[in-house]
């Protein structure tokens, strides 16, 4: 996306009326990368609603939002961005951090983000619960629950039966910052975690004689050698 295409996001997902709570837009960057995180090719349309007004209440009419079809078309380019992003292995994926002078210089804060990125965990819950029940995921998940903590807005509040480790007092910028710093290689690692979880659950699965939905046409694997699953980690049992 175009920093322009940013930009009309924000102001749209800010002018929606009787809509007082939409999540920002590096909050909704955090959101949808759980999603696309998670797997299973998530669609724009059904969570569309929930993006206009993700606090609980009357369900929102999408036909009586004017800005709804456009605010469609720029979440599905976020979207295809962040897999993008995400499926490249020569690409450290950044998250969308906001920056805040402090002293005469810029300093990084993901915290907005990372809220995001557990309210996306939260609505996904169906694909990330078996992934989060893995302690390994568990702890590099720690200081994204940390960074989640801090902000305020109504619309990043999480439920928190997703939300774990929130530190007994309040970051300071320093440790805001440094966490934010080490956002991308956090995720990345979690990425290759989650990789590793499906390939061996597929893997089980073809021990077993079953076809999991992931492999029916056999994709390209997801160690990114760019082979058929079968015929890679697939076919030999072992994850490159």
């Amino acid at each position: 996306m175009t920093e322009t295409e940013l930009e009309e996001l924000d102001a749209l997902l800010s002018s929606v009326e009787g809509v007082s709570a939409s999540l920002p837009v590096d909050g909704l960057h955090g959101f949808l990368t759980a999603l696309v995180m998670s797997g299973g090719k998530p669609r724009v349309e059904p969570v569309l609603p929930w993006i206009l007004k993700p606090m609980p209440g009357l369900p929102l009419d999408l036909e009586a939002v004017p800005q709804a079809r456009r605010v469609g078309e720029l979440v599905g380019k976020m979207m295809t961005r962040i897999d993008i992003e995400l499926d490249d292995p020569e690409y450290l994926f950044a998250p969308m951090v906001r920056g805040y002078p402090h002293r005469d210089e810029e300093r990084s804060d993901g915290s907005v983000w990372c809220a995001g990125f557990l309210r996306g965990i939260a609505h996904a819950w169906d694909r990330w619960g078996p992934l989060c029940d893995a302690p390994d995921i568990q702890t590099l998940l720690w200081p994204v629950h940390q960074l989640a903590a801090a902000p305020q807005e109504p619309a990043l509040e999480v439920d928190q039966r997703f939300r774990h480790a929130v530190p007994n007092r309040p970051l300071s910028p320093t440790q805001c910052e440094a966490l934010t710093d080490a956002l991308p290689q956090t995720l990345e690692a979690i990425a290759d975690r989650i990789t590793e979880h499906e390939v061996r659950s597929a893997m089980a699965a073809m021990a077993r004689g079953e076809e999991t939905p992931a492999w029916q046409e056999d994709a390209p694997c997801p160690c990114g050698s760019g082979r058929g699953f079968s015929v890679c980690c697939g076919g030999s049992r072992v994850l490159h």
